[in-house]
């Protein structure tokens, strides 16, 4: 797939970062294991495709879905395991230097009651606010961004979006850099 992409002329390849997959089990201090992503990582790096790291996938006990939110006191275990994989990844080889917090936090939760970052945007402003400066101080270079948003085509199929997600997050205070 990944010579796929280089041959397609890609450069860069949005790439998955589950931190229940590397931090299965939180502990304090914390406890990464990286190796399922280095070789994916260096992969791309050694055929000239860049990451754009898109981080979600809450560990047991740190949300109450794997989609989020985070729970209150999870946001300094998220903050610190973004910080740690920035200062990993953005090093050589591998040299990932974009950031996508969560995917589609326009989610509005499942049929079965469970909401999701779309009825939680001052908490999604929150995440950003912890996230953001762990991730640049361990790689000055970094873009940070806010997941890709699903709103044109889920709210078309009459998934459960919420539409208004951007508004909310400038209303709550994102636009602002987190004071």
């Amino acid at each position: 797939e990944q010579q796929a992409a280089k041959d397609a002329g890609a450069g860069y390849v949005r790439l998955e970062l589950q931190w229940s997959s590397i931090e299965p089990v939180p502990t304090n201090p914390p406890t990464y294991n990286w190796e399922g992503y280095d070789s994916v990582f260096s992969g791309l790096a050694s055929r000239g495709l860049g990451a754009m790291v898109i981080v979600m996938g809450c560990p047991p006990g740190a949300c109450p879905d794997v989609l989020g939110p985070l729970n209150a006191n999870s946001y300094g275990s998220f903050a610190r395991f973004v910080g740690a994989a920035a200062a990993r990844y953005s090093r050589a080889p591998y040299s990932a230097h974009y950031w996508e917090l969560w995917n589609e936090p326009d989610d509005g939760g499942d049929a079965d009651g469970i909401t999701k970052w779309g009825q939680h945007p001052a908490e999604f402003v929150q995440m950003l606010c912890q996230a953001y400066p762990a991730i640049t101080a361990a790689d000055p270079q970094a873009v940070v961004m806010t997941g890709g948003i699903a709103f044109a085509n889920w709210a078309s199929q009459g998934g459960p979006v919420v539409s208004y997600l951007l508004a909310q997050l400038h209303q709550e205070g994102s636009a602002q850099l987190c004071d």
